[in-house]
């Protein structure tokens, strides 16, 4: 299930264009021109409101040294801006990542990286159901010098914003 996107201006610096839709509502389309990741996340985040649904419970992380228990090898790229939101529960089947790398070559490392993880999250058979979750929700995407990563359970589904190609 992909949820609409909100229709608030979340930062100054983040440019979008209004389309209306076939219903007549508007969205917004996100160009990468000065992105704010934490303020996209928000607007995810204001995606389930807007939709009438409770938004999840997802903590933000910025460790280093803890992302890259998560995220093998993040921690080798340089980035421009992360921004990572994680269940309270480890293994409960809901996160976001969203990343922006200095160098345009590093897209392709950090989607590795994020593909990784899901299809470890996929295959761990300790897990069966949170893994299925993995498997047919995880979705990783780019655009420039973005990549995001996102798993959702049905019940939320992925907003959107966080589908860049």
């Amino acid at each position: 299930m992909l949820l609409d996107r909100s229709i608030q201006t979340i930062e100054k610096n983040k440019k979008k264009e209004v389309n209306e839709n076939e219903n007549g509502n508007e969205n917004s389309s996100v160009t990468n021109e000065d992105l704010n990741l934490e303020a996209l996340f928000q607007e995810g985040m204001d995606s389930y409101t807007a939709a009438g649904v409770e938004p999840p419970v997802l903590f933000p992380e910025s460790d280093p040294g803890y992302l890259e228990n998560f995220y093998p090898g993040i921690g080798s790229v340089v980035l421009e801006q992360i921004y990572v939101a994680m269940a309270p529960v480890t293994n409960a089947p809901m996160e976001i990542a969203l990343v922006e790398v200095k160098e345009a070559s590093d897209v392709e490392v950090i989607r590795n990286i994020f593909q990784q993880r899901i299809d470890d999250r996929a295959n761990d058979s300790a897990y069966p159901e949170e893994s299925a979750v993995w498997k047919n929700n995880g979705i990783v995407t780019t655009r420039d010098n973005y990549v995001f990563m996102a798993v959702m359970t049905d019940d939320y589904g992925i907003p959107e914003v966080f589908i860049l190609d």
